[in-house]
This record gives structure tokens, C-alpha cells and sequence, in this order.
């Protein structure tokens, strides 16, 4: 057996690998050369190496460490952790207490016995209509019948008016030969219908048309006209 390991041992020294074995001191030596520098001593203690030695090395080995990512280093250190604030739960906010709830008064003078009165207007403008034209059978100036000098806002209501009584066919609107505006009734009604009561199929070809009225308006007719003092064609209805 002891035989055995000696001859193992031979053989192991006589192998040859072709590998070079690492020897620091050379290394040391090789690497001091480079950089011009000197060793003092026998001991290799004391290593002289001058500045541009240094500069000469860090270029040689740098191809060498491109690859390195740099690390991060702030300015004023790392960030100090902060501890989160606690925020307070939203509670639901308790409502003021309202104070009692007020209903709308209840309108007690309203009259209900009171009845639409637009179309009995619409019948009383039609019957001054048909009256004036029954007094002097001609076409009766549009103006001097709907404007009423002492209310603007009675004027637009005869305005209104008749602009019904054009739609249901009962009178008609047209220019005069001095190109003012005039109104005459038509005089066929049949079987005396008033005018929301007669058929469409009697009715003649028209077109409704509202008059726009300013206030600025309704006084340059009414200086035109010389309507100031006057008795309206059409009276402003007496409301009981």
C-alpha cells in the first residue's frame, strides 16, 4: 500500500499540465516595472511608485471595467425616511336641523268662475270691425285701429287679436294704393260662426302675420296720426 501512494506521488510530479503556476512576487515585480516604480528595501516593503506611474496604470486597466454600471451617490447623502401622517377619517357631516317647512300661501281671491277671455275678445274686436265697415264701407287703416293711445300694452293685444281673426279667414290685411296697411272683414261668413267655430274647408287662402311693435313705435304713429286725445277704435276691455 505504501508502495502505491509513493509511485502515485512520482507520477503526480512528473505530470506535465502545460499550466502557469501564479507567483506573486513576480507579479508584484512585473507590476512595479510598469509603473516606474522602485523597490527600497529587500523586504519589499517600502514601494516607490510616482504619480504618472498611477495615471499610466488606472488607463491600462480601465478598458477593463466599462462594462461596471456607476453607482448612485447623492450629494446630501440618502433620503430620510419620513414617516407617513395619519389622516383622520372622513365622518359624515350631521346636517343642521332645518326649521319647518313653509308651504306656499294658498290664493283664496283667485276667481275660478272666471272664464278664458281671449276668444270673446277676439269676438268683440271682430264685431268693431264689422261695425265700423257697416258705417263707411271701406277699408279701415290698420294703425288707427289697433293702436290705442293710451296703452301700449292694449295696443299689442289688438295686434294680437287680429292676427287671429287673419288666420281664421274672418278679415284680411292688404295694402292700400298709398302703400299703407289697411283691414277689411270678410264678408261671407257662413251661417254666422264665430271664428272658432268655422270649418277649414270655408276658409280662404291666408297668411298670419304678427306685427313687432316698439314703444319708440307706438309714439311716432301715434305723433303721426295725431292719435293723442283721441277715443280708440278699439277700447281697452272693462275687467270686473
Amino acid at each position: 500500500m505504501t508502495l502505491a501512494v509513493s509511485l502515485g506521488a512520482q507520477k503526480t510530479s512528473l505530470l506535465q499540465t502545460d499550466l502557469v503556476a501564479f507567483q506573486p512576487d513576480e507579479f508584484i515585480q512585473k507590476l512595479v516595472n510598469f509603473m516606474d516604480g522602485s523597490i527600497s528595501s529587500d523586504d519589499r516593503e517600502d514601494v516607490l511608485i510616482p504619480e504618472n506611474g498611477w495615471n499610466a496604470f488606472g488607463q491600462k486597466v480601465t478598458t477593463y471595467f466599462t462594462s461596471v454600471t456607476p453607482a448612485l451617490h447623492p450629494l446630501l447623502g440618502s433620503f430620510e425616511a419620513i414617516e407617513p401622517v395619519k389622516t383622520k377619517p372622513r365622518g359624515t357631516k350631521d346636517k343642521e336641523p332645518t326649521g319647518k317647512v313653509q308651504l306656499p300661501k294658498e290664493l283664496k281671491n283667485y276667481r275660478t268662475d272666471k272664464k278664458e277671455t281671449t276668444p270673446e275678445e277676439i269676438e268683440r274686436v271682430l264685431n268693431i270691425i264689422n261695425t265700423f265697415y257697416k258705417d263707411d264701407p271701406s277699408p279701415i287703416d290698420y294703425f288707427e285701429l289697433v293702436v290705442n293711445p293710451r296703452s301700449f300694452g292694449h295696443t299689442i293685444e289688438n295686434i294680437f287679436h287680429l292676427a287671429f281673426l287673419v288666420k281664421d279667414g274672418l278679415v284680411k290685411v292688404f295694402l292700400n294704393e298709398n302703400g299703407i296697411p289697411v283691414v277689411e272683414p270678410i264678408a261671407t261668413r257662413e251661417n254666422n260662426q264665430t271664428p272658432h267655430k268655422k270649418s277649414k274647408q270655408s276658409k280662404p287662402a291666408n297668411n298670419q302675420v304678427i306685427v313687432s311693435l316698439s314703444m319708440e313705435e307706438w309714439r311716432a304713429i301715434i305723433e303721426a296720426y295725431q292719435l293723442e286725445g283721441k277715443q280708440p277704435y278699439i277700447t281697452a276691455p272693462e275687467h270686473t
